[in-house]
Parts: C-alpha cells; structure tokens; sequence
C-alpha cells in the first residue's frame, strides 16, 4: 500500500527469505509487472522459486542468488524500478545501489527491526539519497511479565 505498488510495476526486493512479501508484491504488480527479489542463501532461493512455481505465480516473479549488501542490484535495472524493499542485515550498505536503480519517482523502503539499523540507514538517506522515502513507526505491543518464585522441596 504504501509503495504503491500496483499492476505493471517493476518491484527490487532484497531479502527474499520465504517468499511471503514477493507472493504479495506478485499479486500487487499482475497482470503485467513483475517483482525481481534477491536473497544471499541459496537454498532459500531454491524453495522460493519452488513456492512459486507450485503456485502460479512464477511468471511474475525472478528469483536470484546474490548478495546485494555487498553486490547491489544488477545494473540491468539502473533507473527502472518503481519500488525498492530492502529487509536486510546492513540495509544502508544497499541505499546508493537502490537508489541507482529507482525511477525518479520511486520509492525506496527498508524493514528494519532494529533501532540501530534505522539510525545508520538514516544517516546515509540523509546524506545520499534523494528519491522518496516511506518512513512508517510501527506501535509495539509490550506485554507484561511476571516471575513467581516457587522454593522446591528436594
């Protein structure tokens, strides 16, 4: 949604994993776009494009081996890709490549969990990117714990 990724857009997505998101950025870009997702395992990319096979959607979706931290993306894509999605490790090892391969209206998104990786991502967008950013916070739901101490009778 935020992307705004719809049919025929061309979609870069670094950190395949299961192929969960790359099944929905499919669906979002059918009948006439297609998604390009990357994953440095390769045996997650061979269950991936499996998954993607046993369900339909493989024509839509290009799965390949590579390490983007450290590769970027292919230059086939420089200046193509409507939308980036990095959900990696080191995303800002991967912004000036990302942003090599954007549209000029483009849009680059990265997951990251960790504080430490949003403040060292913003750190490079800050100082070397241009393009439109999506920056969402996300509520985190803390629950509460409690320990009881129980003495044992041994």
């Amino acid at each position: 949604m935020y992307l705004e990724v719809v049919p025929g857009c061309l979609v870069l997505e670094s950190g395949t994993g299961s192929g969960s998101l790359t099944t929905s950025f499919a669906r979002a870009v059918a009948p006439t776009g297609h998604v390009y997702t990357f994953d440095f395992h390769e045996q997650r990319v061979a269950s991936a494009r499996e998954d993607f096979e046993r369900t339909g959607i493989s024509t839509l979706i290009t799965v390949g081996v590579r390490n983007i931290q450290g590769e970027g993306f292919p230059d086939q894509f420089f200046g193509l890709a409507d939308s980036v999605f990095l959900d990696l490790p080191q995303p800002w090892l991967a912004i000036s490549s990302a942003r090599n391969m954007l549209k000029q209206d483009g849009t680059l998104c990265s997951f990251s969990p960790c504080i430490e990786q949003v403040q060292r991502s913003c750190e490079i967008l800050r100082s070397d990117f241009t393009g439109n950013i999506l920056e969402t916070s996300c509520p985190i739901l803390f629950k509460q714990f409690f320990l009881k101490h129980h003495e044992l009778c041994l």
